[in-house]
């Protein structure tokens, strides 16, 4: 590869890199230096001191050649990561190589990224520096077309690096005093103008001032966030202010740090000086917060931070100052805002905390606060905040890690770890991460000596999981301990949700065996202790395992009443989850009594409102019910290619259709009955078509008509919104948005409505509504990688090369329709 192959961007933007908040001042040569090695080599590191620049220099880098890898550019974010076995885990979740079997997740994770071309940037490496050396040497051997854009402060020291140490910024020359040539061509002065700029609005650039910017700049040997954090002391500060207080801090501060280098002194004495013009209570502030894992928000710190020494009065105003000052960045994250200490200035923060003694204290107190989160996400699941819970606790899984890893560690409370793990259940399966549940819950039950309820909690949860990943023989020797611990216990003494929870994992045990006569009795004895118990949730997941027992038992009006039950029941409550696997469930019940349509409209929405969540065994299995009622519907080829499809999503996350016994035989009627309306090499064509597809690819292609994706060649199309509109459950269709005003000329005759499919006219009005690609996914339930697709076939289909072209041409045919005969709106 050369770097002009860089240059030919290929497709739109696939990868998870975050937006620059500020802007990207100098570097130009170092990012060309950067961009000629990953040209040359597949593994580069950047190195250097704390504070220099390295992620800000690598997310730079990856978002300019993220368009030049098919598969995109991914960030794995390490910093707040304590755990080296939850490395290649991470990495896996990010570039979506979710996997539901019982591999390691780095081996799941090679296999995934073994046919794709991407570019992997590992963030803060130092701290787990062996475990990301090894996980990159396994992936550069097996995964040719995988790069790696690392930042450690020091290198990996594996077979192929190439290490580029990352310097200060240019300063102008020490030797004179800075001239007007100088100060044009300095990195670091560029720099601090453009954030002085930023704090205090018309900041003076004249050559004084300018030459003042660069006598600051020399005195911090160029690093960028010793920069940035004078800079900032502007609001209060003149820049000579700063230059004087700067020179007598260093050089009162200097000899506390002779054994550091230079550079690490220059940093240590900024901060130094940081931290003493902040007030106690600031200070205080600042080490505290040095507990959170990455991100917080504002009602963490009240829970955490909040004492007799901090009263909760009091912290709005600190962290604002703190925010003011730049020692705490503030990010909006949609209509919530949440803090985050940069690297550097947290490490800085529990040295402090370390030394006040108050560190114990403090991890003790987050701890309580994420077990708080983790119990009351568990409470409120069930119900219309489902989705908020998911975004929330995904936003604060590092914290929670951090809560479970002190949980472990010496003076923790195991107890307190287990009920966390065990209390996550539904994200852990809702989120895709059940081997990251599997990995605490067995580190926990392991540490845990106690026989309490926390414990019995944390065996049928990771059962639970153990089935969820096709592993059934470690499912039935957690349940055997199980019943061990409940016999010990004493049975009558066993809380009625437990005991509904433990008949609920037995039946649905038996039910992965294929052993419906076990499965349904104990089924039917979870429901009655869920009922008791009044727990509603328990309750309609053991309705949904029932039907499903009971239809292979050939009693589908049953089994597909106690599904209508659970969709009444989760539509009331606004409940998403449980409705995608009753939809599921009732979709086989359909097709098993020759209900194909109404089956594959149940399997639509099924995988339809399943989007959101990262759980895609349901998803694959629901498009495997949908494959076979296709066949038996006569669209054999398409029917088919969903089955191809089927095992596409089911193998991207290492599940196996052969794990759920139950739904074998279905398969084996839907592929026989294709190869004879097809013969076996048009068959095996059009499963190969299903089954080459990525996991997006092959969703995309259950929820839309063939004709999207094949063309006019006469294949059957897939069943639409309204014939989905059977089993719809809740109204996931826009309103139709009104017309904006103004807006570009219409383009002539050739932009018709007829060139665009059904789903990207609705797209299309959507994009007239004012709404960007995030806004359109959430409002339909699709992926944004599949919102930005369709916006892109719009926009080429149609000529354009504005979305405000397409707003102004949904407005023309609007006008259109309303002059023709009915009014309707197209299409």
């Amino acid at each position: 590869m050369t770097c002009a192959d860089w240059e030919r961007p290929t497709r739109r933007r696939k990868g998870n890199l975050p937006a620059d908040v500020t802007s990207f001042v100098g570097r130009r040569d170092l990012l060309a230096e950067v961009r000629r090695l990953l040209s040359q080599a597949r593994l580069v590191t950047l190195t250097g001191v704390g504070g220099v620049g390295k992620t800000r220099l690598a997310l730079r880098v990856a978002a300019d050649l993220d368009r030049s890898f098919a598969d995109g550019a991914w960030l794995v974010q390490l910093a707040g990561l304590e755990d080296p076995e939850l490395v290649a885990l991470t990495a896996a979740v990010t570039v979506g190589a979710c996997d539901h079997s019982t591999r390691q997740p780095l081996a799941s994770l090679t296999q995934y990224l073994e046919d794709r071309r991407l570019l992997l940037v590992l963030d803060n490496c130092e701290h787990l520096h062996d475990t990301c050396a090894s996980v990159v040497d396994v992936l550069l051997r097996h995964c040719p077309d995988v790069r790696v854009l690392a930042t450690s402060r020091q290198s990996l020291g594996i077979a192929g690096e190439h290490i580029l140490i990352v310097p200060p910024m240019s300063v102008p020359p020490l030797d004179h005093e800075p001239q007007a040539a100088d100060l044009t061509q300095s990195e670091a002065v560029a720099l601090f103008l453009d954030r002085a700029e930023s704090v205090v609005g018309g900041f003076r650039t004249d050559t004084g001032s300018h030459v003042t910017a660069a006598r600051i700049c020399r005195r911090l040997d160029g690093i960028p966030l010793a920069i940035e954090l004078a800079a900032v002391r502007l609001r209060a500060l003149s820049a000579q202010q700063i230059l004087d207080r700067l020179t007598n801090r260093f050089e009162l501060l200097s000899s506390g740090y002779r054994t550091a280098v230079p550079r690490q002194q220059t940093l240590r004495a900024l901060i130094d000086w940081s931290h003493a013009l902040c007030s106690v209570p600031e200070q205080v502030l600042w080490a505290r917060l040095s507990v959170f894992a990455e991100r917080f928000d504002i009602e963490a710190v009240m829970a955490v931070c909040a004492d007799e020494t901090l009263p909760p009065e009091a912290l709005h105003d600190l962290l604002s100052s703190l925010v003011d000052k730049s020692i705490v960045l503030r990010e909006p994250h949609g209509d919530q805002v949440r803090f985050v200490l940069l690297e550097t200035l947290r490490e800085y923060g529990q040295e402090r905390l370390a030394e006040s003694g108050e560190l114990p204290m403090l991890r003790r107190r987050h701890r309580d606060w994420y077990q708080r989160i983790a119990e009351r996400s568990e409470r409120e699941w069930f119900g219309p905040a489902q989705l908020e819970w998911l975004a929330r606790l995904r936003s604060e899984l590092a914290n929670l890690r951090s809560a479970l890893n002190f949980s472990l560690a010496e003076g923790g409370d195991v107890t307190a770890g287990l009920t966390i793990a065990a209390a996550l259940r539904f994200y852990w399966v809702g989120g895709g991460l059940l081997h990251e549940g599997r990995h605490w819950l067995g580190r926990l039950l392991a540490a845990d000596t106690a026989s309490g309820s926390a414990r019995l909690k944390g065996l049928y949860v990771d059962a639970y999981l153990a089935l969820l990943l096709s592993d059934r023989a470690a499912a039935i020797d957690r349940m055997r301990e199980v019943d061990a611990l409940v016999q010990e216990f004493g049975g009558d003494s066993l809380p009625e949700a437990d005991a509904g929870y433990i008949a609920q994992v037995l039946g649905l045990t038996a039910l992965f065996g294929g052993d419906s006569t076990d499965a349904a009795p104990l089924c039917e004895q979870a429901l009655a202790h869920h009922e008791v118990a009044g727990d509603a949730a328990g309750a309609i997941h053991d309705k949904i395992e029932l039907g499903q027992a009971l239809s292979l038992l050939d009693a589908h009006d049953r089994a597909r009443e106690l599904y209508e039950e659970c969709l009444a029941e989760c539509v009331a409550c606004g409940e998403r989850w449980l409705r995608c696997l009753a939809l599921y469930a009732l979709a086989i019940a359909l097709s098993r009594q020759g209900e194909h349509r109404r089956a594959v409209a149940a399997a639509h929405e099924s995988v339809l409102l399943k989007r959101p969540f990262n759980d895609a065994v349901v998803s694959g299995l629901a498009v495997e019910v949908m494959a076979w009622s296709t066949v038996a519907d006569d669209r054999a080829e398409r029917g088919a290619r969903l089955l191809g499809a089927a095992e596409a999503i089911l193998q991207a996350i290492g599940a196996r259709l052969s794990t759920f016994e139950h739904l074998v035989a279905g398969h084996e009627k839907a592929v026989a009955t294709a190869r004879r309306a097809l013969g076996d090499t048009a068959y095996e064509t059009a499963f190969r078509e299903g089954a080459e597809r990525t996991r997006e690819e092959a969703l995309d292609y259950a929820l839309e008509a063939t004709a999207d994706r094949h063309g006019a060649q006469g294949h059957p199309r897939a069943v639409t919104r309204s014939e989905a509109g059977a089993y719809r459950t809740d109204d996931v269709s826009p309103a139709r948005p009104r017309p904006p005003a103004g807006g570009e000329s219409v383009p002539g005759p050739a932009a018709t409505v007829g060139a665009l499919t059904r789903r990207e006219w609705q797209i299309a009005e959507l994009v007239a509504a004012g709404m960007r690609n995030r806004d359109i996914a959430a409002e339909l339930v699709i992926a944004v990688r599949t919102a930005e697709g369709h916006t892109q076939n719009i926009l080429k289909k149609l000529g354009f090369t504005s979305r405000s072209q397409i707003a102004a041409w949904v407005t023309a045919q609007r006008e259109d329709a309303a002059d023709r005969p009915g009014g309707e709106t197209p299409p």
